[in-house]
């Protein structure tokens, strides 16, 4: 599979050009050069390398390796900020009034927010790994569409660095109208995602779906009194209830962390639905409370990996009620309180590829290849408040592989609670995404989703149909504690930006699934259902709104004639 660094996969990987490496002859003189000129270690403590002559700079195809920076000692010295705008006036096409009027309108990312970002500083050691994890960590952001970090000059013992960002528009006034399986759901939201170019998100938004009608309000500030604290507040009111919510953390910001600390806390009351066949069977209320307070410990990163334990306790208390005097047609759930400290543990492998139309249009994605597990484990007991005694766990593992020009991107998890007389709402899954480049830089795309459940909470279901797979055929069509999806695409992907705005893509699919009960009571099964369809894919460059706009028409190909024999969908997906 290609990546961002080889010329093949570089007209689709904007924003990532490294410098050209030396041929065997001028590495070794630019070897000896760097051991000739390398002199006094620098700055430390993080101040800044002092300004003094030089000769000779070493800058463009002279510039030593990464490796032989590292090697020699280098520090990092100056730090240049070159900042661009969302459009460039310079650019063909570029110049439009409209869009200059645009650029003075946008308050540009402030230098102090991407400083604060980055995981180096003027006379630490030069570290290749910290120049481009701070390269994914600015790239996460919503209010970047490009980030490049790279070295640009060298001269004694000191090497420059050049940090590159493209910002987007980052106020959203926007409405949306989706159209999946068959019901309609409507959006209006007020979003910035850089409030005064300091990178905090403050939303607001009223909308209605299948399930309810919502206002909203919420704030997000990822560097709290510039301290990379962690801070989420929101505020929704219902038209079924409430939803509050308040996250204070420290996290691992790096893979290099050591300490992470943080509490959360929602209180939610909603209305909640029974599907079968795509229509409502039952409907209850749920009142769910929930509180948690933790820390954690790291290795920090040794030998391209990390081990990170963490510990805490947790309060998840939920409550159900009828919402009339009609009978339902299966059992209420039954109220659940659960108090209990945990302890996890957690494998993290580095091993990142950059990559660009896979899941997203003409933007860089940063993949993990490495291996990732976890482990957790809960004590519930009545002497502490809980209303049983349960052992709870979990348990995750992802990793990629690649080769033979395909990328294999796996995961599996495993969860439920252990309380007499067995286990209790085990939940298992598998995912599998495949990714191959066919006819040119077009991809081939398959995905595998398998989930089992075993003695299921009343107030779990496994659906398919709709937003959840199975796109020809009615929201949660099927039911049941088994579940297998399969998707097919062919995608096609074009250079071309309309407008200098927007990036299109197109989708010929197929989907095959089943939803099914197994070991228990339930509703029989309607057999494998299949689907084929086609679609456009609409990716903005210019927004802080990197989701991707399907448009998409599909066709049942089995089940009962009573459904649509075609299904129109309008949705925005966080991928292709």
């Amino acid at each position: 599979m290609p990546n961002c660094a080889s010329a093949a996969a570089l007209r689709s990987c904007p924003g990532r050009l490294r410098a050209p490496r030396l041929r065997t002859w001028g590495r070794v003189c630019a070897a000896l050069l760097l051991l000739a000129t390398a002199g006094p270690a620098g700055a430390s403590g993080g101040e800044a390398a002092p300004e003094r002559p030089c000769e000779p700079w070493l800058t463009g195809e002279a510039l030593p390796s990464d490796a032989e920076l590292e090697a020699a000692g280098a520090r990092i010295g100056r730090i240049e900020l070159r900042q661009r705008n969302i459009f460039d006036p310079d650019q063909p096409g570029e110049g439009f009034w409209g869009f200059r009027l645009v650029n003075r309108l946008h308050l540009t990312t402030r230098e102090e927010t991407i400083r604060r970002r980055l995981l180096f500083a003027p006379g630490e050691p030069y570290e290749a790994r910290l120049l481009a994890e701070s390269e994914r960590l600015l790239r996460a952001e919503r209010f970047f569409y490009e980030v490049t970090i790279r070295p640009v000059a060298y001269c004694g013992g000191r090497v420059d660095v050049e940090v590159t960002t493209r910002d987007v528009w980052s106020l959203k006034l926007s409405g949306g109208f989706n159209r999946k399986g068959g019901e309609n759901d409507w959006h209006l939201t007020a979003q910035e995602s850089n409030f005064l170019g300091r990178g905090k998100d403050l939303t607001l938004s009223h909308a209605h779906d299948v399930d309810r009608t919502s206002t909203l309000l919420r704030y997000r500030d990822r560097d709290l009194f510039a301290r990379r604290l962690d801070l989420e507040a929101a505020w929704s009111e219902n038209s079924d209830g409430r939803f509050y919510r308040l996250d204070l953390a420290r996290p691992f910001y790096a893979l290099d962390g050591r300490r992470s600390w943080g509490g959360r806390w929602w209180d939610a009351r909603r209305h909640e639905s029974r599907y079968h066949l795509g229509r409502i069977v039952d409907q209850y209320q749920v009142e769910h409370w929930y509180a948690e307070l933790g820390g954690g410990r790291a290795t920090g990163l040794v030998d391209g990996h990390t081990r990170r334990l963490r510990f805490g306790a947790s309060w998840d208390r939920r409550r159900f009620a009828a919402l009339s005097q009609q009978p339902l047609v299966r059992p209420l759930p039954a109220d659940r309180e659960l108090l209990y400290p945990w302890i996890a543990g957690e494998w993290i492998e580095e091993e990142f590829v950059e990559l660009a139309n896979l899941d997203r249009i003409h933007r860089v994605e940063d993949l993990n290849l490495g291996r990732r597990a976890n482990a957790w484990l809960g004590l519930a007991s009545r002497h502490a408040g809980s209303d049983r005694d349960a052992a709870l766990f979990g348990a995750s593992w992802g990793e990629g592989f690649s080769g033979r020009g395909g990328l294999l991107l796996a995961g599996a998890s495993f969860s439920g609670r252990i309380e007499p007389p067995g286990l209790r709402h085990g939940l298992g899954s598998l995912q599998l995404r495949y990714y191959r480049r066919l006819l040119g830089e077009h991809l081939f795309h398959a995905a595998l989703h398998l989930d089992a459940g075993h003695r299921l909470d009343a107030d779990t279901q496994l659906l398919l149909g709709g937003d959840n797979g199975l796109r020809g055929y009615p929201l949660r069509y099927q039911e049941g504690n088994r579940r297998a999806l399969l998707i097919l695409e062919q995608r096609f992907f074009h250079d071309r930006e309309l407008f200098h705005l927007v990036r299109v893509g197109a989708a010929l699919f197929a989907d095959l699934g089943k939803a099914w009960t197994a070991g228990e009571p339930g509703p029989p099964s309607l057999g494998l259902l299949r689907d084929v369809g086609f679609g456009l894919r609409l990716g903005s460059s210019r927004s802080a709104e990197a989701a991707v706009v399907h448009l998409d028409v599909a066709w049942p190909l089995d089940g009962p004639r009573g459904i649509r024999r075609v299904q129109w969908l309008v949705s925005t997906r966080e991928t292709f």
